[in-house]
């Protein structure tokens, strides 16, 4: 009797990858609120196991760590951006608008902020092919 075939570390990866990229539309959904709370609640919860299977097969192979790589560059500079030069972007907006009313680039929209940058350039290096 044949077996079903052994899904492979990289597979893993790469379908997690694509699921990632979903997840995240439903978090700036959810954070735009446009999304039920059920609905958010139960794609955060698989974005967090997505991101937990794409840390542990993360060095499956040559192709699925160049990958990696990108996207984890990616969100560290993101990061660092956000974080640095965020507080200087909203005061210079705010100094042009005249309007000084609330906090455009909130410290606690960083993770979205790294996760999004993580999964774009993870997308963008898979569509366009690592070197």
């Amino acid at each position: 009797m044949p077996t079903a075939p052994k899904i492979s570390r990289s597979s893993l990866h790469l379908a997690a990858g694509w699921v990632g990229v979903v997840a995240i539309v439903f978090m700036w959904a959810r954070k735009a609120d446009a999304l039920s709370g059920t609905v958010g609640t139960i794609w955060g919860i698989l974005f967090v196991l997505t991101v937990l299977v794409l840390f542990v097969t993360r060095n499956a192979d040559e192709y699925v760590a160049a990958l990696w790589r990108a996207g984890a560059g990616a969100a560290f500079i993101a990061l660092i951006a956000w974080e640095l030069f965020g507080p200087a972007m909203e005061g210079f907006i705010d100094g042009l608008a005249g309007v000084e009313d609330k906090m455009d680039f909130p410290a606690s929209a960083s993770p979205a902020v790294a996760y999004t940058a993580f999964f774009a350039a993870h997308t963008w290096a898979r569509i366009r092919g690592t070197y």
